[in-house]
């Protein structure tokens, strides 16, 4: 797909996560998703198979965000402690807006596949490995 595509697939994942956040998962059909994003039924399944893969994306997108957010934090160099600091400024920034992925996430993970389920905790277990590791080397 090309990079509009990718946009707006972005933007109906992110607007997604949020009524999955308001009405939950099952209470969130696609036609109420198609309306939510200001697109037909079929409009939606243009960009995604399913409701599922749409919180797939979202939930994987999060994550990325959160793993590359820490990576570039701990790779400013300095002191341990300073380290530290930058990580959780970075997280505390990125949190700000992300209410929805973690009640998502929370709430509507066992809804993916298991495979789709170790991708999003594999990158939470990296996160957590750089905060460990890094703010101590």
């Amino acid at each position: 797909m090309d990079s509009a595509a990718d946009e707006r697939r972005q933007e109906i994942a992110s607007l997604a996560v949020s009524r999955f956040a308001l009405r939950g998962f099952d209470g969130t059909s696609m036609n109420d998703l198609a309306r939510h994003v200001g697109l037909s039924k079929a409009g939606i399944y243009h960009y995604f198979p399913s409701k599922e893969a749409i919180l797939f994306e979202a939930l994987l997108g999060y994550s990325e965000r959160l793993l590359v957010t820490v990576l570039d934090a701990v790779d400013g160099g300095g002191e341990p402690s300073e380290r530290l600091g930058r990580v959780v400024e970075a997280i505390l920034y990125l949190y700000q807006d992300a209410d929805a992925y973690h009640q998502a996430q929370i709430n509507d993970l066992a809804r993916l596949s298991e495979s789709e389920q170790e991708v999003i905790r594999n990158n939470e277990r990296q996160v957590d490995a750089l905060m460990f590791v890094k703010s101590r080397e």
